[in-house]
């Protein structure tokens, strides 16, 4: 981890990853590095001082099917824009939260005017 800025990982793949930490664990371990999804849950990081939530939206799931790799997209998006990494997990949870309300990876990734539009009707 040395050389990446962020690792997300869902759930299962951090249990993988780090056998011998319990979740929070690895999350103080890389601070505003490890950002964990949980699905439905949200996602998970460490600010360096506490963990925090970052809250998805609410949607009538269809088909998770590249949720993750929405999210991860729309993460980096983001914080290319210079957003930070709060509300850059915030922005990837409405994409993602999109994307699992429709079939198929790339038929399930939704335009950013559709992300804006859910971020502001919250």
């Amino acid at each position: 981890l040395a050389k990446a800025s962020f690792l997300t990982p869902n759930e299962h793949e951090v249990a993988e990853l780090f056998p011998d930490l319990e979740l929070e664990q690895a999350l103080r371990a890389y601070p505003n590095k490890l950002i964990v999804t949980e699905g439905k849950l949200g996602a998970l990081f460490c600010d360096g001082t506490q963990i925090k939530r970052v809250a998805t939206f609410s949607v009538d799931a269809l088909d998770t099917t590249g949720a993750g790799d929405t999210f991860n997209a729309a993460f980096a998006v983001a914080m290319a824009e210079g957003q930070g990494i709060e509300p850059s997990m915030r922005f990837a949870n409405a994409a993602a939260a999109l994307s699992v309300t429709k079939l198929g990876a790339q038929g399930g990734m939704p335009e950013r005017a559709a992300v804006e539009r859910l971020l502001n009707h919250e």
